[in-house]
């Protein structure tokens, strides 16, 4: 049985099915991890959604949690996919996505713009943290190193990171190469 994750209670264990929103916020979400597939535990549902997503704690306006189809995930599945044991979580997710007629995206936290391989940075919880509480997330490796420079240094009164936190957000988020811009097509 699906649900929207707006509607879970607190403790409920989910996986999510399908994402119905815009295309931005579907990679804005794909972006922190929050992918069909992925194992959900959600923590709080109100003011706002509260889940941990492999070991993230993300919150949600209920209004995006409402975006997110949801099933229950089942008791003795582990926390999340591709860690031992995780074949019944798998097949649970499987099963979901061929439901929604999509095709399974996997289970890590990975980015999702161009180029896009391998686990989450740690300061990707950084950027959708401080970023993306007035912005929204442009996809990693989608911009010039030059771009990112220049947008950042208009922040850096505003936005309290350490010189490594600021070298690390350029790395993260600069387009190999690139030397303007880059937008993907949507």
């Amino acid at each position: 049985m699906t649900q929207r994750l707006v509607s879970c209670r607190a403790g409920d264990r989910v996986i999510v099915g399908a994402i119905e929103a815009s295309p931005s916020r579907v990679d804005r979400l794909a972006s922190i991890g929050i992918v069909p597939g992925i194992e959900l535990v959600v923590q709080q549902t109100r003011p706002v959604v509260v889940v941990e997503c492999d070991e993230n704690v993300l919150a949600f306006e209920r209004e995006i949690a409402a975006e997110i189809v949801v099933a229950k995930a089942s008791p003795e599945a582990p926390a999340a996919l591709g860690h031992a044991g995780g074949v019944a979580t798998a097949i649970t997710a499987l099963a979901f996505a061929i439901s929604f007629g999509l095709g399974l995206s996997g289970c890590t936290s990975e980015t999702h713009g161009p180029n896009a391989a391998g686990p989450l940075p740690p300061i990707a919880e950084v950027h959708a943290e401080k970023c993306g509480a007035c912005h929204s997330l442009p996809a990693p490796r989608t911009r010039s190193r030059e771009y990112l420079e220049q947008a950042f240094s208009r922040h850096h009164r505003r936005v309290h990171l350490t010189s490594e936190d600021w070298a690390a957000m350029v790395e993260y988020l600069a387009a190999p190469g690139a030397s303007v811009a880059v937008q993907t097509a949507r």
